[in-house]
Formats: C-alpha cells, structure tokens, sequence
C-alpha cells in the first residue's frame, strides 16, 4: 500500500503561506467575519500546504500578530475558535499570552519590584 508522503515547501513558499494567513486573519479582523468561516478558511490553506495542525508556527504567529499590533475582541474570538478546534494547541496559546500579559504589566508598573511580581 502506498503511503502519501506531504508536499516539500521551501522557505520561500513558508513564507508566503504564513503571509498569506495573516492577510486572511486581517480580513477577518476588518470585516468581522465569523471565526468559523475564518477558521475554515486558515484550516483550508494550512492542510494544502502539508502544516500538520495544530501548528505551533501558527499559535506564535497569531499571538504576535493580534496582540502587539491588531489587537480587537474579535482577536479573541479568533484565537478562541482556534483553540478549541486545536488549529493551535490550547496550552501553548496560553502559555504565550501569560507571557504578553506579564511583560505588559510588568513594564506598566515603574518602580515595581521583581518581588512583588
């Protein structure tokens, strides 16, 4: 029996999937899109481009892409529909906003001890 071996992507053609991704997560963000519908689509193009999911790729790329410049409540529903369809993993996706939330209220507080956080 045959086995389907995945297709091989370049850096190259990495790099204009992950583009194209955050250009389908933009929008999706602009025209409130259904995160169903956006999750689909992202599914859709990560499977044809032989990314096992859940992707570890996408779940950083999302949280740095969302939270440092596009940052709305409908990047949460976003994130949250990815999540609980495992497109990204669960814990990592927390791991990493713990992580944002931590450096963006440790650099808030000025004079703050590392103690006291």
């Amino acid at each position: 029996m045959a086995t389907a071996v995945p297709a091989q992507t370049s850096d190259g053609d990495e790099h204009l999937i992950w583009d194209a991704i955050l250009r389908q997560t933009d929008l999706a963000l602009k025209s409130n899109t259904d995160p169903n519908v956006w999750a689909v689509q992202i599914t859709t193009t990560l499977r044809s481009s032989a990314i096992t999911l859940p992707s570890i790729d996408l779940a950083h790329r999302l949280v740095s892409h969302l939270f440092w410049s596009n940052h709305s409540p409908t990047a949460w529903k976003l994130l949250h529909t990815a999540a609980s369809l495992d497109i990204i993993p669960p814990l990592l996706l927390l791991a990493l906003l713990s992580t944002r939330s931590f450096h963006i209220s440790g650099c808030s507080e000025e004079g703050a001890s590392s103690d006291s956080l």
